[in-house]
């Protein structure tokens, strides 16, 4: 018999869904039917490739008239007219009829071979749906058999073999049917493996979701111990799952599946578009918040558990607890990063386990923005769990503040170890000027002012001349212009300027303020032959046509220990600020003294709010070892020694920790 659906094939092809959903539709139809056995099997081709798709289930089967109105009208179901399932009264999961026709699609026919208990006794029948014309379905008539109840579907003539049934699907299938697998358990076999929730079910938690003017949900959250498909499950109040939404919620180091079950999700214009719907989308917004308090304490819980268990295992690379607000920040996110790469960490024995802890702690503490590199090149972290903590990172404030207070703290480190290198008796005879303490401050501009960017560094006047034009914006002019030799500096063609230093202010003309730094050996105090020096310089520039005085101007600053001489009196002259020698142009070139004591407590106190803040306490032991991570190249051997002794006093702990929270 031949039955014709009063329906276009196009509307049938609209129904026809992917691979996996199809077979899944055919899996709820077995269970509907109260299957307690449904397997499904895949029969490969000699060369390769899917041949044919086979579900087969212990239900109770399709009489003859029920197949009948199943297969000549879209929608004719018996579902239509009950809740629960006609033997075992399981909750259904469907009631529209169309989920027969969703895998009509995969091959070139589908059959059914269905056979249920009647008056008469056990009857068969077969019924077929060719891709060609899916509005036409034959049915048998109706066979006596001594078969038992239960339907086999068999999806035939595959040329391509179907996306998504390789590897995987397995995984798909449980995460939709698991709340279900779990209420009534059924046996689900795919591929000759069973599907069992159990076994890979690491935690199961429920939570109601109260939205004004709806009602009541549950929210019902799965995790697993292996990778799962992660998603949230749109399911009916009895949590069958209906549709797939993206989790929009961060959880790194977790697989989990996600089910709001809401009995408005049995409408399936809600179902269909359920963001154009205001109820809908409270309920989702509500169980994603949920969702995200529940992984904030399950990561809290996480964390405590795993770094206990390292702390027995004696890998964890923290002996004590956080002193500041630095550290704590610092091992909070150390905290993070360790456990979400957990996986691979623990993959080896407590001395890789050690070594990997190490370097992520190393990797937190110095530069957070390696943490990526460390973890995929060093520790071998999947993509998705690297795709997840980069995603988590830019969001927390833990790096930036460690990443911040870092800053800080190292300078205040570098303030406590330049004030070593410059006043301390000994040392301060063995700095040099140009091939040591020059190099240091030129890495470290910021000592004279956050505002001040390098320009220049140990070169000539006529090379700052042709810095300034450039900042100017005055690169026309011509080669032969800029090299002509700077007048008026004394031996003008070997006058050295130690650090240039600039900033551009915008107004409604863009104002330029250089400030050129003349560095003095420590162990020399500025006298008024050294303020003749600058003065020269300050001449030279004051004198020169080719310098913008208009919107420019010049600070010269000598800085050394001490003043000598006639230079204290010149320098706290009355009306005038402190170390204010002289000024040219109308007070657009000024010459300075400044001592490092000045210098470095103008910088102190720039920091001291942050300081504060940080309950930070630099220490001689831990500036010296900044000094030698950050400029050992340029240090004196007696400071470098310094530095390698204050290490070696730190109980046991590597030079590369002393120093860092």
């Amino acid at each position: 018999m031949e039955l014709e659906l009063s329906i276009d094939n196009h509307h049938l092809e609209e129904l026809a869904a992917g691979p996996r959903t199809a077979i899944l539709e055919l899996v709820w139809n077995a269970l509907d039917a109260d299957a307690t056995r449904v397997e499904i099997s895949l029969i490969e081709q000699e060369l390769g490739g899917i041949a044919e798709i086979r579900i087969s289930d212990n239900g109770h089967g399709m009489t003859h008239e029920a197949a009948r109105a199943a297969f000549e009208r879209l929608g004719g179901s018996w579902k239509q007219d009950g809740s629960t399932s006609q033997g075992l009264g399981r909750a259904l999961h469907g009631k529209s009829g169309q989920g027969r026709f969703r895998a009509a699609g995969i091959g070139q026919a589908i059959t059914w071979t269905t056979v249920a208990e009647t008056n008469e006794g056990r009857q068969l029948t077969i019924i077929e749906i060719r891709a060609s014309d899916r509005r036409r379905a034959d049915v048998s008539d109706s066979m006596p058999t001594q078969d038992e109840p239960g339907t086999q579907v068999l999806i035939s003539g595959i040329v391509e073999s179907p996306e998504g049934l390789g590897e995987g699907a397995g995984e798909y299938m449980l995460s939709q049917l698991a709340p279900y697998l779990q209420k009534y358990h059924p046996e689900i076999v795919l591929g000759g493996k069973r599907l069992d929730p159990g076994q890979i079910q690491e935690n199961h938690a429920e939570y109601p979701i109260e939205v004004d003017g709806s009602d009541p949900a549950r929210l019902e959250v799965i995790e697993w111990n292996q990778t799962m498909p992660r998603v949230l499950c749109l399911c009916n109040e009895d949590g069958m799952a209906l549709r797939e939404e993206k989790v929009k919620i961060q959880a790194p180091g977790f697989d989990f599946t996600a089910y709001i079950c809401w009995s408005g999700f049995r409408d399936s214009t809600r179902i269909l578009t359920p963001e154009l719907d205001p109820q809908s989308s409270a309920v989702i917004e509500a169980s994603r918040d949920q969702l995200r308090s529940h992984f904030k304490d399950r990561a809290e819980d996480e964390r405590r558990r795993q770094v206990e268990e390292w702390k027995a295992e004696q890998v964890y690379p923290f002996d004590t607890e956080p002193q500041s607000a630095t550290e704590n920040a610092s091992r909070e996110l150390f905290d993070v990063v360790a456990v979400t790469a957990r996986g691979a960490v623990n993959a080896g024995e407590s001395r890789s386990k050690k070594l990997s802890l190490r370097l992520l702690r190393e990797a937190v503490e110095q530069d957070p923005s390696s943490l990526h590199r460390v973890l995929e090149e060093v520790l071998g972290l999947p993509e998705k769990d690297l795709e997840e903590l980069d995603k988590l990172l830019e969001q927390t404030s833990l790096t930036k503040v460690i990443a911040a207070s870092r800053t800080i703290t190292n300078r205040l480190d570098f303030l406590m170890g330049l004030q070593e290198l410059v006043m301390d008796k000994e040392l301060k005879k063995k700095l040099l000027e140009r091939s040591q303490l020059h190099r240091i401050l030129a890495d470290e501009t910021w000592v004279f002012g956050e505002e001040f960017a390098l320009t220049a560094d140990d070169e000539g006047l006529n090379s700052v001349l042709k810095k300034h034009v450039h900042l100017l914006g005055r690169d026309e002019l011509a080669p032969e212009d800029l090299a002509t030799p700077v007048e008026g500096a004394g031996d003008r063609q070997q006058a050295i300027v130690d650090l240039l230093l600039a900033r551009e202010i915008p107004q409604n003309r863009n104002r330029l303020e250089h400030l050129v730094v003349e560095l003095k050996r420590p162990s020399v105090a500025i006298g008024p032959k050294e303020v003749q020096q600058v003065r020269d310089y300050a001449h030279a520039v004051a004198n020169d046509d080719r310098f913008d005085k208009a919107d420019v101007t010049w600070d010269f600053v000598a800085v050394s220990t001490s003043l000598r001489g006639t230079v204290p009196e010149e320098a706290n002259q009355k009306g005038q600020d402190p170390g204010l020698i002289t000024t040219f142009r109308d007070g657009t070139v000024r010459v300075w003294v400044k001592t490092w004591g000045e210098i470095i407590g103008d910088a102190r106190h720039r920091h001291k709010f942050v300081k504060d803040r940080l309950d930070y306490a630099p220490s001689a032991q831990r500036a010296f070892q900044y000094l030698k991570e950050a400029h050992a190249d340029f240090l004196p051997e007696e400071a470098v020694a310094k530095a390698g002794s204050q290490g070696e006093s730190e109980k046991g702990v590597p030079m590369a920790d002393v120093g860092h929270a």
